[in-house]
């Protein structure tokens, strides 16, 4: 041992051991003070589709405050060639928001979605029509399918009036593809797997239909994260959060489970139905809807909602972030309280005739029937009713809180929708508006007794009807009675 080591020895042994061990404690806390205030800084990562590949990116947040501000000075990515938008950081806002029912009463969520919404450009159908397979990729990649994406593709919102317009969706592919391609020789399609094929009557003509999906789709990201934003064409839709979440009680508990409608039967869903796919709202998340409808990878369970303080909202700003990516993700978002407008907003924004936007009435809705497939049978739908239990609850700062980005979203919607119109232009819009509203009058009073849906207005099983009377399920029924009343008016 060296003279050196020696002393050191000397040194360490003359401290006594209680200083050791407070010196011990008070090194572990320092730590422990860092490690924290690093993680309090930390957020979790938010991407962006790339605007000409669709593969997802990494995107500079760009919200700052609860009025959700965006402002930019432009920054390019050299590979991919895409322009994003980076500001000037200012001080980080605080992580949390009180959510009181006043935020709705002062305009709280306009003002933050004002920031949010846009005004969804022109698109060429053609563009985003192909007849090429959906080829799915190895189990363990990070998307579903091999090759980015092309067609056109709807994310069927559950209860935001998703049987209806994805039988829009289908027509809109079948048309688009009649006019590029030729015909098929029927109109009818079926949906096989991850591709539209025609139907067997016609199996050995050439299929002539867009590719294109129209799913319930948990994990949207999975599907859809690396589309080819100029090859393709995805819109979703959006329902008042407190509507889409009564409706799905009514619809699920209620009508197929056998659940008493009672307020206690409509209360406990509304609070602790998370289910992805058939619940009310989400764990936490932000909101059903908005969990549904990003691209992003989702948040962590209770990441943005409090569970001890149930009137707060965490991470606001994150959300807010969320809202704007979907905004700009998808190419149109429909409001289900606003389908007419929606619905020619979507046929001028794709150059699209009338004739193909046109449905007939034969949507899941309350004293109407849902069929069953595994059992076989047609189960009556219990209208929707709000007690005034349930109405406090769904005006109660909790509901709000637990439901903030639905609400952001919600509003983002229907601001871009107001947008899209005015960019349209109002005249060109009301008197298209108007030509719908009458042909869509003119169907319904023809196609009654001509639309099949798998169960009648009585509750009778008819799927031997509905086969060759609707393109899948219950989606698009009535379409023979269209074609024929678009056919003779030229539509």
């Amino acid at each position: 041992m060296t003279q050196n080591d020696a002393l050191l020895l000397r040194v360490v042994h003359s401290v006594s051991p209680t200083k050791r061990l407070y010196r011990l404690l008070l090194t572990g806390a320092i730590i422990a003070l860092v490690l924290v205030s690093q993680s309090m800084r930390m957020r979790p990562t938010l991407w962006l589709g790339d605007e000409s590949t669709g593969w997802m990116l990494p995107r500079p947040s760009t919200v700052h405050n609860t009025s959700a501000t965006v402002a930019a000075t432009s920054m390019e990515d050299k590979q991919t060639k895409v322009v994003f938008t980076k500001p000037e950081r200012p001080p980080r806002p605080p992580p949390f928001l009180l959510s009181t029912r006043s935020l709705w009463e002062t305009g709280h969520w306009d003002h933050v979605a004002a920031s949010l919404a846009r005004a969804y450009p022109d698109r060429t159908p053609s563009h985003s029509c192909t007849l090429r397979r959906l080829e799915r990729s190895a189990p363990d990649q990070p998307y579903l399918f091999q090759d980015p994406v092309q067609g056109i593709f709807y994310n069927k919102v559950p209860k935001a009036a998703s049987s209806t317009l994805a039988g829009i969706n289908q027509r809109i592919a079948i048309h688009v593809g009649r006019r590029l391609y030729g015909s098929s020789g029927r109109n009818a399609t079926t949906t096989t797997g991850t591709r539209v094929t025609v139907a067997a009557a016609a199996a050995a003509a050439a299929n002539t239909v867009c590719t294109h999906r129209e799913h319930h789709l948990v994990g949207a990201g999975r599907f859809y994260g690396n589309r080819l934003r100029q090859q393709s064409f995805l819109w979703g839709s959006i329902r008042d959060p407190a509507d889409r979440a009564l409706s799905r009680v009514y619809f699920h508990q209620i009508s197929q489970g056998g659940f008493p409608d009672d307020d206690d039967t409509i209360l406990a869903a509304l609070k602790q139905s998370y289910n992805p796919q058939s619940g009310t709202v989400s764990k936490g998340k932000g909101g059903f809807q908005l969990a549904y409808l990003t691209l992003d990878p989702p948040l962590p369970d209770w990441f943005a909602w409090h569970r001890k303080n149930q009137t707060v909202v965490k991470h606001p700003t994150v959300l807010h972030e969320l809202v704007w990516n979907v905004t700009h993700q998808y190419d149109f978002i429909a409001v289900t309280e606003r389908m007419e407008e929606s619905v020619v907003a979507l046929q001028l924004v794709l150059g699209l005739r009338m004739g193909d936007v046109l449905s007939a009435s034969s949507a899941k809705v309350g004293g109407g029937y849902y069929y069953q497939a595994k059992k076989n049978r047609c189960v009556p739908i219990q209208k929707t009713q709000r007690s005034p239990a349930v109405q406090t609850y769904l005006q109660s700062d909790k509901w709000y809180a637990v439901n903030y980005g639905d609400y952001i979203l919600y509003a983002a919607a229907n601001q871009s929708l107001d947008l899209t119109i005015d960019r349209l232009g109002r005249d060109r819009f009301n008197h298209a508006l108007r030509q719908y509203r009458n042909a869509q009058r003119i169907v319904a009073e023809e196609c009654e007794a001509e639309t099949f849906p798998p169960c009648s207005a009585n509750g009778t099983v008819q799927v031997h009807l509905a086969v060759s009377n609707c393109y899948a399920r219950d989606a698009g029924c009535g379409y023979p009675c269209i074609g024929r009343i678009v056919r003779e008016r030229g539509w």
